[in-house]
């Protein structure tokens, strides 16, 4: 297993708490190994041609390339 640094600056590691705390997460690592995951899975289905999409009863919203 390796460590990261990461660099934040107060806003940003505010931030991260309160994602950590909606979602019922212990810990910063599980939090960024989460995200990872997600986006890993995401970039995925992009590059095979899927959109990100978010729906809410009729209205759905398209999310712009994430990277």
């Amino acid at each position: 297993m390796a460590r990261v640094v990461l660099e934040l600056n107060n806003n940003g590691i505010e931030n991260l708490d309160k994602l950590k705390e909606r979602m019922g997460i212990k810990t910063r690592t599980e939090l960024i190994r989460h995200a990872l995951a997600l986006l890993d899975i995401a970039q995925e289905k992009q590059k095979d041609g899927y959109r990100l999409q978010f729906k809410k009863g009729d209205s759905i919203t398209e999310v712009a390339h994430l990277f």
